[in-house]
């Protein structure tokens, strides 16, 4: 029982200590932003002066939220052509880098010499070679 106390006070110390930190941090960031209404949204403070004016009560004529239905459908199909077109030069460029993968590996493979060791010094193979080159073969093997 003596071991725990000592770890549950040090354990408490330490959350004390971090809730403390973090009330002061909280106090700093608040005195940063200013809002002369004081009031806060879901214990955010607000940033700017969200309130309605009396002008912004009136409805614009019928003529204007056409303009501005159309501008921003405007708006949205050009996002979406842009949005394809890089999508399509991200896919051409993936295709050409696999492409040129693909290119380089049948090269790499088409140029590289596969020996097998089994097949070059089998025993029938050896007694059909002349001692001179039996003897250069070994030398050439030991490095010598």
């Amino acid at each position: 029982m003596q071991k725990i106390s000592p770890l549950r006070a040090s354990v408490a110390k330490a959350f004390n200590d971090f809730k403390a930190n973090r009330a002061k941090q909280n106090e700093n960031n608040s005195n940063l932003h200013t809002n002369p209404f004081g009031i806060t949204f879901r214990g955010v403070l607000l940033q700017s002066d969200v309130f309605e004016s009396s002008n912004a009560a009136q409805k614009p004529a019928l003529k204007d939220r056409l303009a501005s239905g159309t501008k921003l459908l405007a708006s949205a199909w050009v996002g979406t052509i842009n949005k394809f077109n890089s999508m399509k030069g991200a896919v051409i460029s993936f295709g050409h880098k696999i492409k040129e993968t693909t290119k380089n590996t049948i090269d790499m493979l088409n140029n590289t010499n596969v020996e097998f060791d089994i097949f070059k010094y089998n025993v029938s193979r050896l007694q059909k070679q002349p001692v001179s080159e039996l003897e250069g073969m070994l030398r050439k093997e030991l490095g010598a």
